[in-house]
């Protein structure tokens, strides 16, 4: 049935119907929401890039190849928030497709490639530990890449509030039965006080989040029959413990 599907009066009225329309305008308004979330920041790199591409012809001699590579950068962005948003809709109709094996560690160290920069300004030390055999897992691999961003991200969001220690940012890969687990540990601000679950969507604790990012994380990894968790350190900071099958 589709999202906007004539209902008759009885189904509108009967209490299993409404709970399920409610579940799905639930699951819609989250898609709705996610969308947004993993399309600002693509549309930040689109802007940035085309103003450093004006600026690059604006001089006195313009520098050609480098308005390229800024007008390059817009292309490449721009498709891959297509893959992303189309990936996102195949997610919500639980429909995965392009799984293929990868390497955790690969798509991992892509994301700290990318994370280099947010990592390098905030000033946090990183411990890195790939297992040597290569765990491999089968996956959508820019889905895969999206849930190691977030999870980066809020690790650096929670050591940027960091002042009186040396930031440290722990990654480990390492198999375990028939699983390949990542650990993602910081030694940052920890998780709030009392039963709380960061997965739940809209739940968040900064000023301009939306709570999505950690609830499409936990999607991302069920439909990959994975799962994703956090856990208070003993002392500071938490970790959080992705877990997907091995190939």
């Amino acid at each position: 049935m589709d999202f906007f599907e004539p209902r008759t009066a009885a189904d509108s009225f009967d209490g299993i119907g409404f709970e399920y329309d409610r579940e799905r305008l639930a699951h819609l308004g989250e898609l709705a929401g996610t969308i947004i979330h993993e399309v600002s920041q693509p549309l930040g790199v689109v802007i940035s890039s085309a103003d450093a591409a004006l600026r690059w012809l604006d001089r006195e001699t313009p520098n050609i190849a480098c308005a390229v590579r800024s007008i390059q950068r817009i292309r490449v962005t721009v498709g891959r928030c297509g893959r992303t948003i189309a990936e996102l809709r195949q997610l919500s109709a639980n429909i995965l497709t392009d799984l293929t094996e990868q390497s955790l560690n690969a798509i991992v160290d892509e994301a700290l490639a990318l994370s280099e920069p947010q990592i390098a300004l905030a000033e946090i030390a990183t411990n890195i530990s790939f297992d040597p055999d290569r765990p491999v897992t089968k996956a959508n691999r820019d889905l895969l890449l999206q849930v190691m961003l977030n999870i980066i991200q809020n690790a650096i969001d929670s050591l940027l509030h960091v002042t009186d220690r040396q930031r440290t940012l722990s990654i480990r890969t390492f198999t375990s039965s028939n699983s390949v687990v990542l650990e993602i540990e910081d030694n940052g601000v920890g998780l709030p006080d009392g039963p709380t679950d960061i997965f739940d969507p809209l739940y968040t604790t900064k000023r301009d989040g939306m709570g999505l990012g950690l609830a499409l994380c936990r999607r991302v990894m069920v439909a990959h029959g994975g799962a994703i968790q956090v856990r208070r350190n003993a002392d500071l900071g938490a970790t959080l413990v992705v877990t997907l099958p091995r190939v």
